[in-house]
């Protein structure tokens, strides 16, 4: 084992209080709930249903322990400043303890800020988020073991040759800094050109645990495999030309492995293997790949737990009530995990969560479209009077060991937020027996809340 790994693992004591940063910290806060963990949550809407989840976990706080806080900041560098802030307050160390944070979406491109005896304190792998940040580094990665990656270039005439082309931007994340690319534009600072790889997005879902001696092999199961809902940003058809088009809304899943030929399920998990080794990753990270009929395209790879991941953890409840992503990950972190309960069998079947789940699951973010009639939607009393007649279970904080059989909705915004044209507003979960029937749930549900909203909504 690695010393930047050891200080990693030795850093998560079981006592820690848990504090969720990112972007939206909902879906990892819940899962904290799930596991029993008090949580406290940064990120940049503080929603409602975000609030009333660490106010739950408070009952599993110690009897000298200050309440859980939910804050919410305007920018992600404010999100870093504030973290940093927190590790830098005696009263706060007094109060809450040394915490242990955990990342969600948007912070990728931010943690190079911090410094280094504040990432050993916070518990964040900056080198592994540095290293796979970089398309070069991911790239090298790739050609070395023999794992397909688009052609990339930060010469701006390399586009000519690979037919469709984007450009993409390090360190970004949820499809921000991805557009399509005209050949005469110039290149900004991060960015590069990449080759449109034609086929279906698909993501795995993997736990690493690190090897108990130095130089030793990790550990790495596959968890479970999600592809992405498509984004619609205007009127209901993708395009792969559309900048929003590249936008992160929404998963569906679990993908049982026997719906795979056999060669791309091995090509998953010797990705997830070999990137776990490479890049050091401990506990639950993604791969975002392509898949052109019988051959896996790595796109890329996020060393954290990913949005997809909350599709897979609502399937689980069905076989595994009260599984939670976030305890597996901290086991992860800590170097133990065991058997994980899914893995019954050695079949490559059943090694999944969609091994042992005949039902299909669903998120979709529903966003303002980016054309509205007008700038800015204020959410106002009545807004979510109606989200809560539409929908009595109105919040999956209300159920946390068992997806509900209904829709529901998630990371819903406070009274007076204000949501600007193509801003998200919201989150669907729901579930069926296929892909068409979530499809049209998804479908039927944006719909319902465009009515409510009085515009029509994107995904």
């Amino acid at each position: 084992m690695s010393d930047a790994n050891r200080s990693n693992i030795d850093f998560h004591a079981k006592d820690k209080r848990i504090v969720v940063v990112g972007a939206s910290g909902r879906a990892l806060a819940a899962s904290c709930l799930r596991a029993r963990r008090p949580v406290s949550v940064i990120d940049l809407f503080a929603d409602i249903d975000t609030i009333e989840i660490c106010q739950r976990s408070n009952r599993y706080l110690s009897p000298d322990h200050a309440a859980n806080f939910v804050e919410g900041c305007e920018t992600m560098a404010q999100i870093v400043a504030r973290v940093a802030a927190l590790l830098e307050d005696a009263a706060f160390q007094m109060r809450y303890g040394d915490p242990l944070f955990l990342v969600a979406g948007g912070l990728e491109n931010w943690l190079r800020q911090f410094r280094h005896r504040h990432a050993m304190r916070a518990g964040l792998n900056t080198r592994a988020y540095a290293e796979t940040g970089s398309f070069r580094a991911v790239e090298r990665f790739c050609r070395v073991h023999g794992i397909c990656f688009p052609n990339s270039s930060t010469r701006r005439h390399a586009t000519n040759h690979w037919g469709q082309t984007i450009v993409k931007t390090d360190f970004s994340s949820g499809g921000s800094g991805v557009g399509p690319a005209r050949v005469n534009d110039p290149l900004e600072t991060g960015q590069y050109f990449q080759q449109y790889v034609h086929g279906q997005p698909i993501s795995g879902c993997y736990v690493g645990v690190a090897g108990g001696a130095a130089n030793a092999q990790m550990s790495v199961d596959l968890v479970g495999i999600c592809q992405p809902v498509p984004s619609h940003p205007k009127t209901g058809q993708g395009n792969p030309t559309e900048q929003l088009a590249f936008r992160y809304s929404g998963s569906v899943g679990p993908i049982a492995t026997d719906r795979l030929p056999i060669a791309v399920v091995k090509e998953f998990r010797r990705a997830g293997q070999l990137a776990a080794e490479y890049f050091h990753l401990t506990g639950v990270f993604g791969i975002d790949f392509i898949l052109q009929r019988d051959c896996l395209w790595l796109l890329e790879i996020n060393p954290r737990v990913t949005a997809s991941v909350e599709v897979l953890e609502d399937a689980a409840q069905f076989s595994i009530p009260g599984f939670s992503v976030a305890q597996l990950h901290l086991n992860a972190l800590q170097g133990n995990i065991g058997r994980l309960p899914f893995n019954e069998s050695q079949e490559d079947t059943a090694r999944t969560i969609g091994g042992n789940v005949d039902r299909w699951f669903a998120k979709q973010i529903v966003y303002r479209r980016s054309d509205a009639a007008t700038e800015v939607l204020q959410i106002t009393q009545p807004h979510l009077d109606a989200l809560a007649k539409l929908y009595p279970n109105r919040s999956k904080a209300q159920s946390t060991t068992h997806f509900p059989a209904t829709t529901t909705i998630s990371d819903i915004p406070r009274c007076k937020t204000d949501i600007c044209a193509g801003q998200p507003i919201l989150t669907v979960h729901v579930s069926g027996h296929s892909q068409t029937d979530v499809g049209l749930a998804l479908e039927s549900a944006v719909k319902q809340i465009g009515e409510v909203f009085a515009e029509p909504l994107s995904s």
